[in-house]
């Protein structure tokens, strides 16, 4: 059974993108009605995994910031255990709430990203309020003060939330690049895979270390989600009639999890 929850969560990270992995958790929930304490650090090894072989293309091709990636994970780093204990320490209905909020918000700002577009000004108004922007003689982001407190509070956020809900931080990391800096698209999704690989690897081993972890588990979820994945790209899918569904599919989850922890 973890075997099919992992091809179908696979499937939707084939299809979906590095995000898809966020369903791992409720998938793991109502198909083998799992607690999530023990579904976390399961989805966590399948981030970690995804994320990684996810990286290695990128880092061969140099997509990937590296400085601005290892200065959030680094961050990211030092507060994921936190958010590991707490999400110990929390009871069942609660961590699920709080869950089925963040899927909720990710799923509702999804749907209205595209209306903000129009409403700038400039390119150059926007680049001159970027904290973190491209020197574009040496290709470098510019590194002041603002840049790194930017970029450190990102990292600190993400893992908060990676080490208490065991998603990637995708839909962290990759707001923030938009919002902080002038880094292009094809450079600020390999770049938050990239720092999404560290921190699932990292956060992954801590559960491992605690005894949090059914590794067994975790390796038939990951054969699932490997599988899943490789055959859900093999499918061609209008990407832009991706996106809604993709939201609404979201937004859905999250009511099933609040229905789910309120009446059953």
């Amino acid at each position: 059974m973890l075997i099919l929850i992992g091809l179908i969560v696979g499937g939707i990270l084939g299809i979906f993108g590095a995000g898809g992995t966020i369903f791992a958790v409720p998938f793991l929930i109502f198909g083998l009605n799992m607690d999530p304490k023990e579904a976390i650090p399961i989805s966590m090894f399948a981030v970690a995994v995804s994320a990684v072989y996810g990286s290695v293309d990128s880092l061969l091709k140099k997509k990937v910031r590296y400085r601005a990636s290892i200065l959030i994970a680094l961050f990211a780093m030092l507060i994921s255990p936190f958010g590991i204990s707490l999400g110990q320490l929390l009871p069942k209905d609660p961590l699920m709430i709080l869950f089925s909020i963040i899927l909720f918000w990710v799923g509702f700002k999804a749907l209205t990203k595209n209306k903000h577009i129009n409403s700038r000004t400039s390119i150059k108004d926007i680049e001159e309020s970027f904290p973190c922007e491209i020197n574009q003689e040496t290709n470098r982001i510019r590194w002041n003060n603002k840049c790194a407190r930017s970029l450190s509070l990102t990292g600190g956020l993400t893992g908060f939330l990676s080490g208490l809900l065991g998603v990637g931080g995708g839909f962290i990391i990759v707001p923030a690049l938009k919002k902080f800096s002038n880094i292009s698209l094809d450079n600020i999704i390999p770049t938050s895979t990239a720092v999404i690989a560290i921190i699932a690897t990292y956060n992954s081993s801590i559960f491992i270390y605690k005894d949090l972890l059914n590794i067994h588990d975790g390796v038939l979820f990951c054969v699932g989600t490997t599988t899943g994945m490789f055959l859900a790209k093999k499918i061609t899918i209008e990407i832009k009639s991706l996106d809604k569904a993709f939201s609404y599919f979201l937004i859905l989850i999250s009511l099933l999890l609040v229905m789910k922890t309120i009446f059953f």
